[in-house]
């Protein structure tokens, strides 16, 4: 049974002076001057615009090639909600793992970001030409006309399940890196940073690329964002220098299984944790049933191609604005506080969603409420996990608390996909009604906000503040 939470109450260390004046920072081994911190920023800002290139534009790219060739929502629920959560679930723990044990002179997150960008490249083009390559594959299998359909869907499902496995490790991979070389005095601030480029970024692509006219380009936009990934990330790996670390512990000789059950009890068997993990999954997944069916949803109200891109451009340059802020006020008030706020306001979004959206202009008003209040969430608890977990276990832990957000995900992508689909027979023309993603957000969110306020009180009595930690195990 895990025991009493107690505080690490040493604060994230400041800026030394050193014998030339000049004050430097320290991670780990790692020690930065001014400059040095500078250039590192700036490799990492590269790797964020390639990033967030990517991050911003596919799920909504490949929703729209889906949906040109089947309309069932269960189907998006699955490639575009499920996947993505099960491999996050059963790939994220075993590369987390791997990569907290690795050892090579190039570091233990490098090796993992510089492989896996080839196989995002590749994704992409497959799902720039999945209608080439579904047609060449209905040829080889020796299909008709009536089997193109169902080839150009197993091809975009291929493609995208390469995309997800490397983007799912990537991302997490890229977090870890920024934990070990970025000072923890500054990381809610460097996060607001972060965000501010990501979020310019995706306003940009949505506002001048993503309109009614995106099918004409769209294999030319998908070749130059994965050829971007691919460039950005080689050249943070050629030249960002991870510090050295502890010798890994030992690797167990005990059975799988045995291994599995002590995993399980270090990242679960602590109460805190449990709790941190789950109020964090709820709202995340709150969030991410209304993200995987909004595309298809703008539909019922009206909205096209070119306004949904609009109200995504307005939802990002809002949240830059917001973005340094919020980051200051975490780092001022802790991402605990900042979190159970933000959830509890994006509660009240969607039960007024719920009443409210009735044609396009209030779907694309409540959409941007939603989007804005998601990336504040997503801004302020960036840091959530690496302020409160053990440092030299942060991706083994981190991988548990995505994992159990994985699995809420995958039963509610899932189960809102067919709820969706049930809904055409009792719909006076047929048609499906995406509203109840309103109803299902807000009500997860709802929950998760309680949650969170006892999470906020847990952490209030262990004397919460910046640099607190439960212990690594109990």
């Amino acid at each position: 049974m895990a025991g009493p939470v107690t505080p690490d109450t040493s604060p994230a260390p400041p800026a030394e002076i050193g014998p030339d004046g000049r004050r430097r920072w320290k991670v780990g081994t790692l020690t930065y001057t001014a400059g040095g911190l500078t250039l590192l920023f700036a490799l990492l800002f590269l790797a964020d615009f390639a990033w967030s290139l990517k991050e911003r534009s596919a799920s909504n790219m490949f929703t729209m090639l889906l949906k040109q060739q089947s309309d069932n929502a269960l189907l998006l629920g699955a490639l575009v909600g499920a996947l993505p959560a099960f491999i996050t679930m059963t790939v994220g723990p075993v590369v987390g793992a791997w990569s907290d044990r690795t050892r090579t002179r190039w570091g233990r997150r490098i090796p993992f970001l510089l492989g896996t960008a080839p196989f995002i490249g590749a994704g992409m083009a497959g799902l720039a030409f999945c209608d080439e390559v579904g047609a060449w594959v209905n040829r080889l299998a020796g299909g008709g006309e009536a089997d193109l359909k169902l080839a150009i869907i197993v091809t975009l499902g291929v493609c995208w399940t390469l995309f997800e496995v490397a983007t799912i490790i990537g991302n997490a991979l890229f977090t870890a890196l920024i934990n070990d070389t970025v000072p923890k005095v500054m990381i809610g601030r460097f996060f607001g940073i972060f965000r501010i480029f990501s979020l310019g970024v995706g306003a940009y692509f949505y506002f001048f690329v993503f309109t009614n006219d995106i099918m004409k380009i769209h294999q030319e936009v998908l070749i130059a964002i994965g050829a971007v990934y691919v460039i950005g990330f080689a050249i943070l790996c050629a030249f960002v220098k991870e510090g050295d670390y502890p010798p890994a512990p030992p690797r167990s000789t005990e059975g799988v299984a045995t291994n599995v059950g002590r995993y399980f009890q270090r990242c679960f068997a602590n109460r805190f944790y449990l709790l941190l993990f789950g109020v964090f999954g709820l709202a995340s997944t709150a969030i991410y049933v209304f993200n995987v069916n909004a595309f298809p949803a703008k539909d019922q109200f009206g909205l096209d191609k070119t306004g949904y891109g609009q109200a995504l451009a307005v939802t990002y340059i809002i949240s830059m604005t917001l973005a340094f802020p919020i980051g200051w006020l975490t780092d001022r008030f802790t991402p605990v506080l900042l979190g159970l706020i933000t959830v509890a306001l994006y509660t009240l979004v969607m039960v007024g969603a719920w009443f409210g959206i009735q044609d396009p202009r209030t779907f694309q008003i409540f959409f941007v409420a939603h989007g804005v209040l998601s990336g504040a969430f997503y801004t302020c608890t960036a840091a959530l996990l690496l302020v409160l977990l053990p440092h030299g276990r942060f991706s083994e832990y981190a991988s548990a608390s995505a994992a159990l957000t994985a699995l809420l995900q995958v039963v509610f992508s899932l189960a809102v996909g067919q709820a969706i689909d049930m809904t055409m027979s009792f719909t006076a023309n047929g048609a499906k009604d995406y509203r109840m993603i309103f109803l299902v957000a807000g009500a997860m969110s709802l929950i998760a906000a309680l949650g969170w306020w006892r999470l906020w009180r847990n952490y209030q009595a262990q004397g919460g503040r910046l640099g607190y930690r439960p212990p690594e195990d109990t």
